[in-house]
């Protein structure tokens, strides 16, 4: 009877320990086991299409085996956009379930749907799937042609007057959610189309949206809600807006910085209820915004954002995780289990990737007018992992005279590059980078692009251009949207050195490139950073960005407080969580 008591008390203050003390930090390591459960389940849950073996799609999940659209179309996404698509096994059921769409869902008014009163989210879903699917695999003309049916569709359901969306062509009912989804459409189906998203084009969709969003969604301290006549799960339309704003190149916006605002007087990831329509839609919009160096108030969200994907993970046999939406999305598993993957691999920078979103560091050095996200993307299988932005002026970097580098630096490596191969990094910048009235851009008063356009590598303290790097700005004969550079796996842009199938090149595009210029001859900088700063852009883990630690220090040194908590938590609880991560 004592003993039992012993072992009460020890639990209870165990606990109470535990309380007090920080959460420890969801590792790398964690992640990885998680994203790799996670695309295991959509493997395993693939329905082969009896009447025809060269396609197939996803059902609801659990005992259903018809076929749902959404949970199709949201588990191809989350699978290219996971980088699976460099795996044949995955590779495999992408393309018959890209088939399925193709041949079942696609109808004459363009729109990809099961039926008209969801045209909107069952369209921008599907676009979502298919424009990543065309980046994988190229120009297809049939691919192209239902791209741009459904792309057309989107636009001729935008309400004309109002500049929202309902739930169908025609529908006069404009809500922040269907928006959403017509944007996430219009934004994923326009990249692979190759059309520039403008909302500074008067009477275009981007245009349109914008105003309704400032006019009629947000709140004065900061909320977007459903409707204008209404709110309806504040943090998940108030994600929804900031992410929207993002796509339309409106992400340094006022309207981005008051919802932000509102999240963080309103911060949290639990809403009482699991609800991964929520967690999705603000993971993107603070990737995208905010990014994984910033913060919403003084909280570092995307440890946050980790640990409550971590916690709610449910582990299943062979390796397999899912997790279970309370909300709107109960009744569809692998839609849910592929928005989870999204927002892991949107936000996070160690989860491989071919497309990454950067935003502007919070003490930037990038000149007012080229100020905005970044989008990386690769092709072909290759992915990004561990993406930052470079300071110009990086612990005080210097560079030639003549030199402009418009969009500052950026860290990053390739995966899945063939040995010694080369692999095609797409750089898109805000457009006022290639705006001939900006003089601190890409191109002159003309619009042509300006002389010495070279890829720049940070060497020694100083920025010096590599002129064998090809790189160019596309499309070709603008307007441009993107800078393409094209580096070799082992060569001189690959700081590694090696032709191991990874290229590791933190640098920048520019112009100013002179072939017998002094690199010793540096420009004045605009503002030097800290000489005494260690960081070093070759080595992600040595950047000087916000990062996660115990106790609040980065120095490695393990609380001591730890082990005194993990042997009276075995000594009093003797827990075991089972179907659970920990």
């Amino acid at each position: 009877m004592k003993m039992k008591r012993f072992f009460s008390l020890v639990g209870v203050f165990a606990m109470l320990l535990f309380a007090a003390s920080p959460t420890l930090a969801v590792t790398e390591a964690q992640i990885g086991e998680l994203m790799a459960g996670g695309q295991k389940y959509l493997l395993h849950s693939f329905i082969v299409d009896s009447a025809d073996s060269s396609r197939g799609y996803w059902s609801r999940g659990g005992t259903q085996t018809s076929a749902s659209l959404p949970d199709t179309a949201t588990a191809v996404a989350a699978l290219l956009e996971t980088g699976k698509y460099a795996d044949p096994a995955y590779a495999a059921v992408v393309d018959k379930a890209v088939k399925y769409i193709l041949d079942v869902y696609v109808r004459a008014d363009g729109g990809i749907y099961t039926s008209s009163w969801q045209g909107t989210y069952e369209t921008g879903l599907s676009l979502v799937a298919l424009g990543l699917y065309g980046n994988a695999v190229g120009p297809e003309p049939a691919l192209q042609a239902a791209v741009q049916g459904a792309v057309d569709y989107l636009v001729e359901s935008q309400d004309p007057v109002v500049g929202g969306w309902g739930y169908s062509l025609g529908d006069s009912h404009n809500d922040l959610s269907n928006a959403q989804f017509a944007v996430m459409g219009l934004y994923y189906g326009s990249s692979y189309l190759g059309v520039a998203i403008d909302a500074t084009v008067q009477g275009s969709w981007a245009a349109k949206v914008y105003e309704w969003l400032k006019n009629d969604m947000q709140q004065e301290n900061g909320v977007f809600w459903y409707t204008k006549f209404g709110p309806f799960t504040d943090e998940s339309m108030t994600g929804a807006g900031i992410w929207v704003l993002a796509m339309i190149g409106k992400s340094n916006s006022l309207e981005v910085t008051k919802g932000v605002g509102w999240f963080a007087d309103n911060y949290r990831w639990n809403l009482g209820y699991r609800d991964y329509y929520f967690v999705y839609t603000m993971a993107k919009a603070l990737a995208a915004t905010v990014g994984q160096n910033g913060k919403v108030g003084e909280n570092e969200w995307l440890e946050d954002l980790k640990q409550t994907v971590f916690q709610e993970a449910i582990q299943g046999q062979d390796g397999i995780y899912t997790w279970k939406d309370d909300f709107w999305l109960s009744s569809y598993e692998p839609l849910t289990v592929g928005f989870v993957l999204m927002a892991l691999v949107f936000a996070d920078p160690t989860v491989e990737g071919p497309q990454k979103f950067l935003p502007e560091n919070p003490d930037t050095d990038v000149p007012v007018a080229n100020q905005g996200t970044l989008k990386l993307e690769t092709f072909g299988g290759v992915t990004i992992v561990g993406p930052d932005r470079i300071n110009i002026t990086f612990n005080g970097a210097t560079r030639a005279a003549g030199v402009e580098l418009p969009v500052g630096g950026i860290d990053f490596a390739l995966n899945n590059v063939p040995v010694g191969g080369t692999a095609v990094l797409r750089i898109y910048a805000p457009l006022g980078v290639f705006n001939a009235d900006n003089p601190e851009g890409f191109v002159d008063e003309d619009g042509a692009i300006k002389d010495g356009l070279a890829w720049f590598k940070l060497e020694d303290g100083a920025w010096k251009g590599l002129p064998d790097v090809p790189i160019r700005m596309g499309p070709e004969g603008g307007p441009f949207q993107y800078i393409e550079v094209t580096l070799r796996d082992g060569g001189p842009e690959d700081a590694d050195g090696m032709a191991n199938g990874q290229i590791v090149d933190p640098g920048a595009p520019g112009v100013g490139y002179l072939a017998d210029t002094d690199p010793a001859d540096p420009a004045d900088p605009a503002d030097p950073a800290d000489p005494a700063d260690p960081a070093d852009p070759a080595d992600p883990a040595k950047k000087s960005s916000s990062g996660c630690s115990i106790g609040g220090s980065n120095t490695g040194v393990v609380d001591p407080v730890l082990p005194a908590l993990a042997i009276l938590a075995l000594l009093g609880l003797g827990l075991r969580r089972r179907g659970k991560l920990f």
